[in-house]
């Protein structure tokens, strides 16, 4: 408490406004800058440690400040798609998703996973993990901190981390909002709305049928025509909702 009063005092005269004019250098970034992370604390304490305005102060990818939700809506629609989609996404840039989440934990709920920290693969692979947490800090898709100010933030959960190797393909860092360290430990998944079936069903399942499907009546009608494949892949798509 008397390191987070010291922190709290110095907020009240340093300028950390610097970080909404973006980094210059940002392509030549390794590692997790210092500095920047001490800027987001000094933030973080003029909010009082609201997460939500720090997160609107700094803007830019933090809040998708590029989109423009209502236009891509208009050429959306202009090629037939279903109003119930339209309204599904103009639901999940604005307001977010899942479309409903209101939960309560207890704090020893938080302090358990807290305690029992990331995934045992985080440490076996911190090399790997640390270039990747560069890379997404770089990119403003997270925002660094120290970790001492977990325990004094309002509203916020702890889900542990994890390196994620696949064979044949490279490691991926993960957030495990499944794991459950002791039988009474409630995750974020189980806080959601899942459940209630108010989210648009998952079609990831078949969607290796539709395209080979598509292509197959593409080429019905279009026997002589060139045939272009989007890869269905989207950056950081989940960092998008």
């Amino acid at each position: 408490l008397r390191h987070l009063d010291r922190m709290r005092g110095k907020s009240e005269t340093y300028d950390f406004t610097w970080l909404q004019k973006g980094d210059t250098e940002w392509a030549k970034r390794r590692s997790v800058c210092v500095h920047t992370a001490r800027a987001n604390l000094m933030a973080l304490m003029h909010y009082d440690l609201d997460v939500s305005q720090l997160i609107n102060f700094r803007g830019n990818n933090f809040t998708g400040a590029y989109r423009n939700v209502d236009l891509t809506i208009n050429i959306l629609a202009s090629h037939d798609i279903p109003q119930y989609l339209l309204d599904a996404y103009r639901r999940v840039m604005t307001v977010g998703c899942p479309a409903h989440f209101v939960a309560e934990t207890p704090r020893e709920n938080v302090l358990e996973y807290w305690r029992n920290g990331n995934n045992p693969s985080i440490l076996a692979n911190l090399d790997k993990v640390m270039a990747t947490m560069a890379k997404e800090t770089r990119n403003d898709y997270v925002i660094a901190l120290p970790h001492w100010v977990f325990r004094f933030v309002p509203h916020l959960m702890f889900t542990p981390q994890h390196y994620l190797i696949k064979p044949g393909k490279s490691g991926r860092l993960i957030f495990d909002a499944a794991y459950v360290p002791s039988p009474h430990s409630e995750n974020v998944n189980s806080m959601t709305s899942t459940d209630t079936g108010i989210e648009l069903p998952c079609a990831y399942g078949d969607v290796l049928k539709r395209v080979l499907t598509r292509i197959w009546n593409l080429r019905i009608s279009h026997p002589d025509k060139e045939i272009v494949l989007h890869a269905s892949d989207v950056k950081s798509c989940f960092r998008q909702l």
